[in-house]
Protein backbone atom coordinates (compact mmCIF):
# COMPACT_ATOMS: atom_id res chain seq x y z
CA UNK A 1 0.00 0.00 0.00
CA UNK A 2 1.04 3.44 -0.75
CA UNK A 3 1.55 6.30 1.66
CA UNK A 4 -1.24 8.17 -0.95
CA UNK A 5 -3.44 5.37 -0.41
CA UNK A 6 -3.25 5.69 3.77
CA UNK A 7 -6.82 7.13 4.05
CA UNK A 8 -8.76 5.02 1.16
CA UNK A 9 -10.98 3.11 3.49
CA UNK A 10 -13.13 2.05 0.63
CA UNK A 11 -10.33 0.24 -1.09
CA UNK A 12 -8.24 -1.29 1.96
CA UNK A 13 -11.17 -1.13 4.78
CA UNK A 14 -11.61 0.69 8.13
CA UNK A 15 -9.04 -2.39 9.57
CA UNK A 16 -6.35 -1.85 7.65
CA UNK A 17 -5.86 1.83 7.01
CA UNK A 18 -5.86 1.46 10.97
CA UNK A 19 -3.47 -0.43 10.83
CA UNK A 20 -1.12 1.07 8.85
CA UNK A 21 -1.89 4.60 10.86
CA UNK A 22 -0.95 2.97 14.28
CA UNK A 23 2.37 0.99 12.86
CA UNK A 24 3.26 4.86 11.36
CA UNK A 25 2.72 6.32 14.72
CA UNK A 26 4.57 3.72 16.45
CA UNK A 27 7.39 3.99 14.76
CA UNK A 28 7.17 8.11 15.61
CA UNK A 29 7.22 7.39 19.12
CA UNK A 30 9.86 4.95 19.04
CA UNK A 31 12.28 7.23 16.86
CA UNK A 32 10.92 10.36 18.62
CA UNK A 33 13.06 8.93 21.65
CA UNK A 34 16.69 10.15 20.05
CA UNK A 35 15.50 12.88 18.57
CA UNK A 36 17.46 15.77 20.66
CA UNK A 37 17.02 19.12 18.04
CA UNK A 38 13.53 20.70 17.44
CA UNK A 39 14.55 21.79 13.66
CA UNK A 40 15.72 17.56 13.52
CA UNK A 41 12.03 16.71 15.04
CA UNK A 42 9.80 19.16 12.18
CA UNK A 43 11.84 17.48 9.21
CA UNK A 44 10.90 14.22 11.10
CA UNK A 45 7.59 14.92 11.62
CA UNK A 46 7.17 16.24 8.04
CA UNK A 47 8.98 13.45 6.07
CA UNK A 48 9.03 10.72 7.87
CA UNK A 49 5.50 10.64 9.46
CA UNK A 50 2.94 13.20 7.68
CA UNK A 51 3.79 12.15 4.42
CA UNK A 52 3.62 8.07 5.03
CA UNK A 53 0.38 9.28 6.08
CA UNK A 54 -0.40 10.20 2.85
CA UNK A 55 -0.61 13.86 2.87
CA UNK A 56 1.37 15.34 -0.22
CA UNK A 57 2.16 18.58 1.27
CA UNK A 58 2.83 19.39 4.80
CA UNK A 59 4.35 23.02 6.23
CA UNK A 60 5.72 22.40 9.41
CA UNK A 61 6.07 25.83 11.65
CA UNK A 62 7.05 27.11 14.98
CA UNK A 63 6.97 30.19 17.08
CA UNK A 64 10.89 30.54 18.00
CA UNK A 65 13.15 33.34 17.97
CA UNK A 66 10.41 35.80 17.60
CA UNK A 67 7.70 35.76 20.04
CA UNK A 68 4.18 36.04 18.21
CA UNK A 69 5.46 34.92 14.88
CA UNK A 70 5.27 31.36 13.16
CA UNK A 71 8.39 30.36 10.84
CA UNK A 72 7.74 27.74 8.32
CA UNK A 73 11.06 25.68 9.65
CA UNK A 74 10.35 21.84 7.87
CA UNK A 75 8.38 21.11 4.50
CA UNK A 76 7.61 18.13 2.17
CA UNK A 77 5.75 18.61 -1.26
CA UNK A 78 6.38 21.57 -3.76
CA UNK A 79 8.35 23.82 -1.20
CA UNK A 80 11.40 21.24 -0.42
CA UNK A 81 12.92 20.76 -3.64
CA UNK A 82 15.54 19.12 -2.33
CA UNK A 83 17.50 18.15 0.56
CA UNK A 84 16.42 20.42 3.58
CA UNK A 85 15.63 23.48 0.93
CA UNK A 86 12.46 25.01 2.01
CA UNK A 87 11.33 27.63 -0.97
CA UNK A 88 9.72 31.00 0.03
CA UNK A 89 10.12 30.33 3.76
CA UNK A 90 7.47 32.21 5.51
CA UNK A 91 7.19 34.35 8.46
CA UNK A 92 3.67 34.55 9.45
CA UNK A 93 2.52 36.94 12.56
CA UNK A 94 0.33 34.78 14.73
CA UNK A 95 -2.97 35.88 13.70
CA UNK A 96 -2.32 36.10 10.14
CA UNK A 97 -3.46 33.99 7.58
CA UNK A 98 -4.97 30.34 8.61
CA UNK A 99 -1.49 28.93 10.30
CA UNK A 100 -1.48 32.15 12.34
CA UNK A 101 -5.18 32.09 13.44
CA UNK A 102 -4.82 28.40 14.13
CA UNK A 103 -1.92 29.43 16.44
CA UNK A 104 -3.63 32.46 18.49
CA UNK A 105 -7.22 30.78 18.66
CA UNK A 106 -5.23 27.15 19.69
CA UNK A 107 -7.94 25.25 17.52
CA UNK A 108 -7.40 23.07 14.37
CA UNK A 109 -9.27 24.45 11.12
CA UNK A 110 -10.25 22.92 8.03
CA UNK A 111 -10.73 25.04 4.97
CA UNK A 112 -12.80 23.59 2.31
CA UNK A 113 -12.73 26.42 -0.06
CA UNK A 114 -9.70 28.36 0.12
CA UNK A 115 -10.86 30.55 -2.88
CA UNK A 116 -13.47 32.07 -0.48
CA UNK A 117 -10.95 32.45 2.16
CA UNK A 118 -10.44 35.90 3.08
CA UNK A 119 -7.62 35.38 5.32
CA UNK A 120 -5.25 33.03 3.35
CA UNK A 121 -1.95 33.58 2.17
CA UNK A 122 -0.96 31.62 -0.53
CA UNK A 123 2.49 30.38 -0.70
CA UNK A 124 4.11 29.20 -3.67
CA UNK A 125 1.80 27.39 -5.26
CA UNK A 126 -2.57 28.13 -5.24
CA UNK A 127 -4.29 25.45 -3.36
CA UNK A 128 -8.17 25.11 -2.71
CA UNK A 129 -8.39 23.18 0.57
CA UNK A 130 -6.25 23.57 3.88
CA UNK A 131 -5.96 21.60 7.36
CA UNK A 132 -3.86 23.58 9.94
CA UNK A 133 -3.64 22.11 13.89
CA UNK A 134 -2.01 23.66 16.79
CA UNK A 135 0.58 21.87 18.46
CA UNK A 136 0.46 22.91 21.88
CA UNK A 137 1.36 20.96 25.22
CA UNK A 138 -0.31 22.32 28.63
CA UNK A 139 -0.66 25.92 28.15
CA UNK A 140 1.86 27.09 25.34
CA UNK A 141 1.67 26.80 21.68
CA UNK A 142 4.76 25.83 19.96
CA UNK A 143 3.57 25.94 16.34
CA UNK A 144 1.89 24.60 13.90
CA UNK A 145 1.30 21.53 11.26
CA UNK A 146 -0.23 22.82 7.94
CA UNK A 147 -1.14 20.78 5.02
CA UNK A 148 -3.04 22.07 1.50
CA UNK A 149 -4.54 20.28 -1.32
CA UNK A 150 -5.64 21.05 -4.81
CA UNK A 151 -8.86 19.69 -4.54
CA UNK A 152 -11.52 21.62 -2.78
CA UNK A 153 -13.47 19.77 -0.44
CA UNK A 154 -10.23 17.80 -0.17
CA UNK A 155 -9.60 17.15 3.99
CA UNK A 156 -12.04 15.61 6.55
CA UNK A 157 -12.09 15.25 10.36
CA UNK A 158 -9.92 11.91 10.11
CA UNK A 159 -7.13 14.46 8.61
CA UNK A 160 -7.57 16.67 11.00
CA UNK A 161 -7.56 13.82 14.15
CA UNK A 162 -4.47 12.31 12.62
CA UNK A 163 -2.94 16.07 12.21
CA UNK A 164 -3.84 16.34 15.98
CA UNK A 165 -2.18 13.15 17.28
CA UNK A 166 0.84 13.84 15.64
CA UNK A 167 1.16 17.61 16.96
CA UNK A 168 0.48 16.53 20.38
CA UNK A 169 2.78 13.88 20.38
CA UNK A 170 5.47 16.88 18.58
CA UNK A 171 4.54 18.84 20.95
CA UNK A 172 5.22 16.41 24.11
CA UNK A 173 8.92 16.01 22.96
CA UNK A 174 9.40 20.02 21.97
CA UNK A 175 8.20 20.63 25.70
CA UNK A 176 11.13 17.89 27.26
CA UNK A 177 13.79 19.86 24.37
CA UNK A 178 12.98 23.45 25.67
CA UNK A 179 13.51 21.94 29.28
CA UNK A 180 16.69 20.45 28.68
CA UNK A 181 17.60 23.65 26.93
CA UNK A 182 16.78 25.64 29.95
CA UNK A 183 18.44 23.13 32.46
CA UNK A 184 21.25 23.58 29.97
CA UNK A 185 21.58 27.62 30.18
CA UNK A 186 20.81 27.24 33.91
CA UNK A 187 23.52 24.99 34.71
CA UNK A 188 25.55 24.05 31.77
CA UNK A 189 24.38 20.60 31.74
CA UNK A 190 22.59 19.27 29.01
CA UNK A 191 20.80 16.07 29.24
CA UNK A 192 19.88 14.02 26.20
CA UNK A 193 15.94 13.90 25.89
CA UNK A 194 16.18 10.30 25.38
CA UNK A 195 16.75 9.65 28.97
CA UNK A 196 14.05 11.96 29.71
CA UNK A 197 10.51 10.15 29.00
CA UNK A 198 7.23 11.32 30.11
Amino acid sequence: MSSSEVFDIEKFGNSTVNQLQLKIMSAFAADMIGITDETELAWYVARKVVSKLGFKDCVVYLCRDEPGYLRQVATIGEKNPVADVIINPLKIAVGNGVTGRVAQSRKAMIIDDLETCEFYIPDVELARSEVCVPIMCTDQVFGVIDSEDKRKNYFCQNHLEILSFVAALMAAKLELIQKNWNLFKKTGIYRKTSSVIG
